[in-house]
């Protein structure tokens, strides 16, 4: 899978931070994360780590109204990032809607004003 040069700047960007953690260096270890949303439990990679620690950090940061270090733009990039990598993960765990494994495949239909 190629990854897109925005997600790998943004990555950059991120590991800049204060406050970026890189679990990568624990290849072959899973790392265990429990939704806010739904309480469902959630195995993630390191790099998926990395990047979903990132997220809740910088949006911690956000809303307290604390310095995040880097532009909404490269934390819109590293959830997109997660996404990519992990779709089912990325709605428990970031998105608060209901996650449904057959929309996977589905393009994303946004609806027109009437």
């Amino acid at each position: 899978m190629a990854i897109k040069k925005s997600f790998l700047s943004a990555f950059k960007k991120a590991s800049r931070t204060t406050y970026f953690k890189d679990l990568r260096k624990f290849e072959g270890r899973t790392f265990e994360e429990t939704s806010r949303f739904t309480g469902i439990t959630v195995e993630l990679n390191p790099l998926e780590a990395t990047i979903y620690g990132f997220c809740l950090d910088w949006y911690t940061r956000y809303e307290q109204g604390m310095d995040t270090e880097c532009p909404v733009s490269t934390y819109d990039n590293m959830r997109y990032y997660f996404l990519s990598l992990n779709p089912m993960a990325y709605m428990e765990l970031l998105d608060d809607e209901e996650y449904d494994e057959d929309d996977d495949d589905d393009e994303y239909d946004q609806d027109e004003p009437e």
